[in-house]
């Protein structure tokens, strides 16, 4: 092999390696959730979760506190607009607040 096909080699593994180590490092600094975080992910929750960030209205078809009327329009909804109303199939959408939405 020739002296600038090495080169060409051992730049490439240093380069691999320099990438490497940035992913560690950056991979150390990411800090666990707290507590509070964690327990809000799996307390909260709603039949309809209108996304402020997607722009999507979420709905859990099988709770059993719609007002009435209200399922069958959102279901009716859901027809019309299938990317923009969602109906998760469960019995309440958990939520959570990301930037404040």
């Amino acid at each position: 092999m020739s002296s600038y096909l090495k080169a060409m080699v051992l730049t490439k593994e240093l380069e691999e390696r320099s990438k490497a180590e940035a992913r560690a490092k950056k991979e150390e600094m990411i800090q666990s959730p707290s507590e509070s975080f964690l327990y809000s992910l799996h307390t909260s929750g709603t039949s309809v979760a209108d996304c402020q960030l997607c722009g999507r209205v979420y709905f859990a078809e099988h709770n059993a506190g719609y007002e009435e009327g209200e399922l069958e329009k959102l279901k009716e909804n859901a027809k019309k607009y299938p990317t923009k109303y969602i109906d998760v199939n469960d019995e309440f959408i958990s939520i959570v607040s990301i930037g404040g939405k």
